[in-house]
């Protein structure tokens, strides 16, 4: 089993890291940022969704209640993903040129998706508690967490570090 959901893991990561990458005619018209956005967000979406399918085993009743939760769910977290998307490409705008009032700025911009976010995970742990058991629910929000952590990971390492301005 943990062999599996390693693979799956693996996969995600790997399938994730090609979706930028051209596979055809590299002289097309790049497509904007956010259709970019639109298309790299589907195709992680489908492998995530595959993983968790594959992972919890969930009972036919389980499923037919579950699946519309997870789904209302990331549509919610979609949102907030988008508006990271936007953050980021704020972030490339200035980026090494940032004033300190705009540095903060982003860095609360931040920190108010990632709170966001979590009200969003908390309310759909109230929503699943009473569909799926307690273990079952335990290794759901294991596997979102480790998946949200690739996703992370995958995202921060594109981003080099802020260089710090000297007061002059």
């Amino acid at each position: 089993m943990f062999q599996k959901l390693t693979l799956a893991f693996i996969s995600f990561f790997i399938l994730s890291l090609s979706a930028g990458t051209p596979l055809a005619d590299t002289h097309k018209p790049k497509p904007d940022a956010n259709t970019a956005f639109e298309v790299q967000h589907d195709i992680r979406e489908a492998e995530r969704r595959a993983i968790v399918a594959s992972n919890l085993r969930l009972s036919e009743d389980e499923s037919t209640k579950f699946w519309p939760i997870y789904d209302a769910y990331r549509n919610k977290v979609k949102d907030q993903e988008k508006a990271g998307f936007g953050l980021l490409q704020r972030i490339a705008k200035t980026f090494g040129n940032v004033p300190q009032d705009e540095a903060v700025a982003m860095v609360t911009q931040a920190l108010d998706i990632e709170s966001t976010v979590q009200n969003i995970r908390n309310e759909h742990l109230l929503e699943l508690q009473n569909i799926i058991e307690g273990t079952k629910l335990f290794r759901y929000f294991q596997i979102d967490a480790r998946l949200n952590a690739i996703f992370k990971f995958q995202l921060t390492k594109k981003i080099p570090l802020l260089p710090v301005q000297e007061n002059q």
